[in-house]
Formats: C-alpha cells, sequence, structure tokens
C-alpha cells in the first residue's frame, strides 16, 4: 500500500482519540479566544455607556450656564473619572448644548474602539 512504516498506523483504529483531539484543538482554541475578546468588547462597550450617561445625567443641571470650553472641560472631566478601560484608548467626549425647543444637553463619546452618543435634556 504504501511506506512500510507508515502501514501499521492506517490499519490500527485503536488510539484514534488523541490526533484527532490535537486537530480539534485549534479550532476549539480559536473560538473560545474570539468569545473571550467578544465579551471584553461588549464589556467596554457598557462601561462607555453608562460613564457617558453618567456625565451626561451629572452636567444637565449646569450645562445651560457654562461655556462651551467649560462644559467641553467638565465633560472630560467627569468622564475620565468615570470610566476607567485600559483596552479603551484614545476616549473623548464632546458636549453639544443647544437651545432650540428647549434645553437640551448631548454628549457625544468615541474612541479608537468604540463610538457611542448619549443625550440628557436639560430644563
Amino acid at each position: 500500500m504504501g511506506e512500510p512504516h507508515v502501514d501499521p498506523f492506517l490499519k490500527n483504529a485503536r488510539g484514534g482519540v488523541a490526533p484527532l483531539m490535537a486537530i480539534v484543538a485549534v479550532p476549539i482554541m480559536g473560538a473560545v479566544g474570539m468569545a473571550v475578546d467578544y465579551t471584553r468588547v461588549n464589556a467596554a462597550r457598557t462601561a462607555f455607556q453608562v460613564a457617558l450617561d453618567s456625565t451626561a445625567l451629572m452636567m444637565a443641571k449646569d450645562a445651560a450656564t457654562l461655556t462651551d470650553e467649560q462644559r467641553k472641560t467638565e465633560a472630560t472631566k467627569t468622564f475620565g473619572a468615570l470610566f476607567n478601560r485600559p483596552e479603551v484608548t484614545d476616549a473623548t467626549v464632546t458636549p453639544v448644548f443647544t437651545t432650540a425647543g428647549g434645553s437640551k444637553l448631548t454628549l457625544n463619546g468615541s474612541s479608537t474602539q468604540i463610538s457611542w452618543a448619549s443625550s440628557a435634556s436639560v430644563k
């Protein structure tokens, strides 16, 4: 059939689980790695959104009395105190305050990994 030292391995049906597990281990490890990465991204995105919402709510009361630069400084400072995830870098918060149709403060947050927006109404 072939090489004399290979024939016994092809005819022997015992011990077939170990080579099969060696072959299957690679995709299983890849799937586990993808699941861990997905979970970490979702956790970071949720923490990002919670910090952005909290920052908007904390700033809502005084937003009308602050200048654009003061709103930017306060939003960055408050968000930075609430959001501490080392895997998310370059997180920026941009406040937008409008008075058309009632006062409204919108915080837009983004980073190199995540992009979300949060808004809170100011009355």
